[in-house]
C-alpha cells in the first residue's frame, strides 16, 4: 500500500499528509493541509503568513515519488515550467495531482499540479532520478 510513511522525508521536511488515489507508476493524488503552526509560516510572513512556493514544489516533488513503485531514494534531477498562480494560506489543503509523462531507466519525468479547493494554485514539470542509495555518484 502506498502512504505517506513511504517517504523517507520526516518532519518538518515531510509534505505528504494522505494518499487519496494512486495509479502505480502512472499517477497519484495526494494532500498536505497547511496547519497554522507549519515552522516555515513563522517567518514568511508573520503578519500574513503563505505557504513557501518552494514547499510547493517540493510537496509535488514528494508525491510524485511515491507513485513510482519498486524505487526509493529518488533525488530532484530537475524542475520546469513552474507556474503559481495563487498563494497558499494556512488552513487550506493542497491538494496534489501529479501523472508519469515520461519514465526512461532511473529517470522519470512527471506533470504536476497543486489545488486549492477546485482552484489551481501551482503546476510544473519535475524529473526524478532514483538512486540506490543517496550518496552514489556517476561513475
Amino acid at each position: 500500500m502506498i502512504s505517506p510513511d513511504n517517504l523517507p522525508h520526516k518532519p518538518p521536511f515531510k509534505f505528504v499528509d494522505k494518499v487519496i488515489e494512486v495509479q502505480p507508476n502512472e499517477s497519484i493524488i495526494a494532500q498536505k493541509f497547511i496547519g497554522y503552526n507549519e515552522p516555515c509560516l513563522e517567518g514568511h510572513f508573520p503578519d500574513e503568513p503563505v505557504f513557501p512556493g518552494v514547499l510547493i514544489v517540493e510537496a509535488m516533488a514528494q508525491a510524485s515519488g511515491l507513485c513510482i513503485t519498486g524505487k526509493s531514494k529518488g533525488v530532484i534531477a530537475g524542475i520546469d515550467k513552474v507556474k503559481f498562480l495563487t498563494p497558499v494560506l494556512p488552513g487550506q489543503v493542497l491538494e496534489i495531482r501529479a501523472m508519469v509523462e515520461i519514465a526512461l531507466g532511473e529517470l522519470v519525468k512527471f506533470k504536476v499540479a497543486a489545488w486549492v479547493n477546485d482552484q489551481e494554485v501551482a503546476s510544473a514539470r519535475i524529473a526524478i532520478r532514483y538512486l540506490e542509495q543517496i550518496g552514489e555518484k556517476d561513475v
